[in-house]
């Protein structure tokens, strides 16, 4: 006990230290002096709990919202609190809402973004430490967990809600790594989704690893459908003055593009994808679907796509993929043959000047081979557990 203890402190200190550098090389904006989101989830947070703190943009942030009401959905009417689909993430507003009752509402907002960085950083530690059995494999992960390039808009701009979103995953996958999966399913099912709803499939996630391991009963499955039903109620209940038409929120785009904001999002990271496909992982891997479709979905969308949507599903990268390579690294045939067939994919995809029907016939070419390895495997996983836990209750009945 003492030693856990001993880790999680040392887990807890290096990702204070790492969240510190990072602030450090990239500061926090003045949020009036620059456009962003955070303008609205500033709005609903000052409103709701009826702070009276307003954020005043400057004239050029003012300039650019004018100009989004404009060309953009952004009704004058939803002023800065009523306005969708930010209105529907109720979570970061009110919590950052309640600590503005005592704190300037600009500290109360970072307050929460650095204890996101400080959770994501501890989570993705402790969840490789686990699965690979390696504390110093752990430590490694803490910084790499805060270094893709995207999550350093993050400490400039913090009044947000994705990097909140971002570490839910992770702690939700660490709760599952240590098998705690009632608190896994608890804040997947409740606390997620009233984040963000691209964190919709999450409990999803949480089941089908459970299912995929042999555990019993229906509540992970009463759990997983919890996630939508929020969403729906948000959409119902919170009151728009003048909600956008679907179409305006919705712009279907080519869905394939999605491939090259994941590749802008993960960059060198990338090589890490290769340690999906590890036995340790592949389950963990394949419960994960629901999550990657949901977020799939979500950038075929001319309005939301973007790296930073991909980012909500970096602590599954960043850990399993750590993981993973470590188990691969160990057979050299597997890996370098798995290696191979990414590099393959990867460098016909970026030299070959490809249609759209050659770009969907090898798009469905990596996923079916990806699908087909993992599912099988997870299955085979599966059966595993199963005969594990037929013979130790034969062996308790003898005893």
């Amino acid at each position: 006990m003492h030693h856990r203890w001993s880790f999680l402190i040392l887990l807890a200190t290096t990702s204070a230290l790492s969240t510190g550098l990072l602030f450090l090389a990239y500061p926090a904006l003045d949020p009036a002096s620059a456009w962003n989101d955070h303008y609205f989830y500033w709005g609903q947070a000052n409103i709701w709990l009826g702070l009276d703190q307003p954020l005043n943009l400057s004239s050029g942030a003012q300039e650019l919202l004018d100009k989004y009401r404009v060309d953009y959905y952004y009704e004058v009417a939803n002023g800065s609190s009523q306005q969708p689909p930010y209105a529907y993430r109720v979570g970061i507003p009110l919590v950052a809402g309640a600590l503005g009752l005592a704190l300037p509402l600009e500290a109360a907002f970072l307050s929460v973004t650095v204890a996101s960085f400080i959770l994501l950083g501890m989570a993705a530690g402790a969840g490789v430490a686990k699965l690979s059995g390696s504390r110093l494999l752990g430590m490694v992960a803490v910084p790499l967990s805060l270094a893709p390039v995207g999550l350093t808009s993050y400490t400039r701009f913090f009044a947000l809600v994705d990097l909140p979103s971002i570490s839910i995953v992770a702690l939700t996958l660490t709760l599952v790594v240590y098998r705690k999966f009632q608190a896994a399913l608890l804040v997947a099912a409740i606390v997620a989704p009233l984040v963000k709803e691209t964190t919709v499939g999450l409990a999803a996630f949480v089941a089908i690893y459970m299912w995929l391991i042999g555990e019993r009963g229906v509540l992970k499955w009463v759990a997983a459908g919890v996630p939508p039903l929020i969403v729906v109620l948000l959409r119902l209940y919170v009151d728009v003055p003048r909600p956008p038409e679907t179409e305006e929120l919705f712009v279907a785009g080519n869905p394939f593009e999605a491939v090259n904001t994941f590749i802008l999002a993960y960059g060198v990271a990338l090589p890490l994808l290769l340690g999906l496909v590890a036995s340790r992982v592949r389950p963990l891997a394949v419960a994960a679907a629901p999550l990657i479709v949901t977020l799939e979905i979500v950038n075929s969308s001319v309005v939301a796509s973007g790296p930073r949507i991909w980012l909500t599903i970096w602590p599954l990268i960043v850990v399993l993929g750590l993981v993973g390579l470590r188990q691969l690294a160990s057979n050299r045939p597997t890996f370098f043959g798995y290696l191979a067939i990414t590099l393959s994919g990867f460098i016909l995809a970026h030299t070959v000047a490809l249609g759209i029907l050659d770009r969907i016939v090898m798009t469905v070419w990596l996923v079916a081979i990806t699908c087909a390895i993992a599912f099988e495997q997870a299955l085979r996983y599966r059966r595993i557990q199963e005969s594990q836990r037929g013979k130790t209750t034969v062996v308790r009945e003898l005893s």
